[in-house]
């Protein structure tokens, strides 16, 4: 069996069918392995996974699915789901990957029936990369803007205690820093810390788990085409470097490649307008599309293509990175800040889930003919809160930030007529809509929007305020930074069936071909249900995609026709 990828899904699918008799060989086109899983928050979102007791079942979980997907996805897809999910769960425990289920992370549409205020989103916990040995330096890295100076690593748990200065928010620093710093032999061999936390304690265990079964990872071969071959099977041919070579699968294909969204063409040809390859923060040139492409070329069906993962987020020169993308996950959420668009009017609900408050950016872009937006926000929110590479201001002023970033990162001024002046928005807009926000802050209650009326929301919150999202902007000067339509990869793909088999144009299984991940049409539709929505599937469908072969098994696996090491 190939298997092309190396992230989480495919990393399963490539253990498990080896677990299954098969012969297993993986390729990835970068020269890195772990694909955007390693530069994820490594969460998997799975409902009734059997950690929660009472408080969840399959019943809510279908339930709240049904309502997220709105019937865009089939049921059946839905089910094999919810019941496939926990059993590779188990397996990867089961192979080395420890999973805790996280005590406060909520679902994301608390307003819908099912949703639960926790304990769904599964995070792995932290792993130590030198059990990897020279493997670990060929483990594709975080982005620099999710560790702590650019080098320590930080579980989600961390990362959101820190953000928020919770009590003992220093000590855990400290201590952080300490173990960093103190690890004399490892600082010897490189800069990169080996605790291994978020997308990375989840590859991790599964590259582990792979190279103990002596499966081929071969970096740097692109995948170029497939044939189906008269005997069965495929012939893959790939690409390393300029040298071409086919590889007969004879027992089938997963393609775990990845999505489309650094393909301009395919985006401008599906895609919202505004949304570009700039402003996804997955790896600049890797997802471009080769498995859709592959499967289509065989004839595979696609849909759902203009659905993406979407994500606000700021774009520029920061740092040593002339497009450096940062997403805004929390920084929306925090009490003191307020997202106007193009006309200087709030839009929605600030605090909502990052995937929906794209959407609505996207709404807007009918409305202002952008979908750009800006985070308005005061000194008293500057100094108490990170904005994207902007650490809070009691830590980092602003004369300690890079002089160049005024006016292109963030903008300021003394009045809030004034900073609309700079960035082109109506000053008498921007101040009557930023008055009738502190009305409702004041009040403590989002009359517009609701922002701050559930658990979700309150998640990325402030606990030390009435309404942990609500504040008013009153404290000069006064800030505001741009914000852009990102993603975190596409949804739309390889149109697929309850065990990831590849479906053609007539609805007509593919033998053998399989596809996970953003390779294939997400089941979640256009929804984005909780944290881990898009891993978890990736996951739970590799683990699926090798069952199903292995059921359909009726000889004797085989080794590949020709090696890729040439």
């Amino acid at each position: 069996m190939l298997v092309v990828g190396s992230g989480a899904g495919a990393l399963t699918a490539a253990a498990r069918a080896h677990d299954q008799g098969f012969s297993v060989s993986i390729i990835e086109k970068a020269p890195l392995w772990g694909g955007t899983s390693a530069i994820s928050g490594g969460a998997l979102w799975v409902a009734n996974s059997g950690r929660l007791g009472d408080c969840d079942s399959r019943e809510k979980a279908l339930a709240y699915l049904r309502a997220c997907t709105e019937g865009e996805v089939p049921e059946a897809r839905l089910e094999a789901y919810v019941d496939q999910a926990p059993l590779a769960l188990d397996y990867l425990e089961k192979i080395g990957v420890r999973l805790e289920a996280n005590p406060e992370y909520p679902d994301y549409r608390q307003d819908l029936p099912g949703a639960l205020p926790a304990g769904r989103t599964i995070d792995p916990q932290p792993y130590d990369g030198a059990k990897l040995g020279e493997h670990f330096f060929t483990l594709r890295d975080q982005l620099s803007f999710m560790k702590v100076l650019g080098r320590i690593s930080l579980s989600n748990t961390e990362g959101r205690a820190l953000s928020k200065r919770r009590k003992g928010w220093m000590t855990l620093l400290m201590r952080m820093m300490a173990e960093y710093w103190l690890d004399f032999g490892w600082r010897a061999k490189t800069t990169r810390g080996r605790r291994l936390t978020m997308g990375l304690s989840l590859v991790a265990p599964l590259g582990q788990a792979v190279f103990d079964r002596k499966i081929p990872l071969h970096l740097g071969v692109r995948l170029l085409s497939l044939t189906k071959h008269p005997d069965g099977g495929f012939v893959a041919t790939v690409s390393r470097g300029d040298i071409q070579v086919e590889v007969r699968a004879r027992k089938g294909v997963v393609l775990g490649a990845g999505g489309f969204e650094h393909n301009a063409e395919l985006r401008a040809l599906h895609l919202a307008p505004g949304a570009t390859t700039d402003h996804s923060p997955t790896p600049k040139g890797q997802n471009v599309g080769d498995g859709l492409k592959a499967g289509e070329a065989i004839g595979a069906a696609t849909e759902a293509m203009g659905n993406a993962w979407w994500a606000p987020a700021m774009y520029g020169p920061m740092g040593d990175d002339p497009d450096a993308v940062y997403v805004l996950f929390m920084e929306r959420a925090f009490p003191g800040g307020v997202v106007l668009n193009a006309h200087g009017r709030r839009f929605g609900n600030e605090a909502q889930s990052y995937n929906d408050f794209g959407a609505l950016m996207i709404d807007q872009a009918k409305v202002t003919g952008t979908s750009d937006c800006w985070l308005f926000f005061d000194a008293g929110f500057r100094k108490r809160y990170m904005v994207g590479p902007m650490m809070a201001g009691a830590l980092t002023p602003d004369h300690k930030l890079p002089a160049d970033w005024l006016g292109k990162v963030y903008h300021r001024a003394d009045s809030l007529a004034a900073l609309a002046s700079q960035i082109g928005l109506d000053p008498g807009a921007v101040e009557s809509s930023i008055a009738r926000f502190n009305e409702q802050a004041d009040k403590g209650v989002d009359a517009d929007f609701g922002r701050g009326g559930d658990t979700y929301d309150h998640y990325f919150g402030d606990e030390t305020f009435p309404n942990p999202n609500l504040a008013p902007l009153r404290q000069s000067p006064f800030y505001a930074v741009r914000i852009v339509l990102g993603d975190l990869g596409t949804k739309g793909g390889l149109k697929v069936d309850v065990n990831a088999n590849v479906l053609d144009v007539n609805g007509a299984p593919i033998d053998g071909l399989y596809a996970i991940g953003n390779t294939a049409s997400s089941m979640m539709g256009r929804s984005y249900p909780g944290a881990g929505g898009t891993l978890g599937p990736a996951v739970t469908f590799g683990f699926a995609a090798a069952n199903h072969l292995a059921r359909g098994r009726n000889t004797p696996a085989l080794p590949a026709a020709q090696t890729l090491d040439a």
